[in-house]
């Protein structure tokens, strides 16, 4: 299981440092067809518990995350 996580890990930065000159409306493009499909299979319901599973998953990689799952929470 750590290779795969590893190898998760590499293919994100890969992706990433391909598209370094993106900006938040590049993000939003590729976003929002992706998030389109999610609540397709799961509902909005559940769209919205794997994005707030996410975001807490990830605030200890990135803690600048804390805040965005705070909004969301909100909302």
């Amino acid at each position: 299981m750590e290779t795969s996580e590893l190898q998760r890990r590499q293919l994100i930065e890969l992706i990433l440092t391909q598209h370094a000159q993106m900006n938040a409306a590049d993000a939003v493009n590729l976003w929002e067809p992706m998030a389109a499909q999610i609540v397709g299979i799961v509902g909005e319901g559940g769209f919205n518990s794997l994005y707030a599973r996410s975001l807490f998953l990830s605030q200890n990689t990135f803690p600048w995350l804390a805040a965005c799952a705070l909004s969301a929470q909100e909302a």
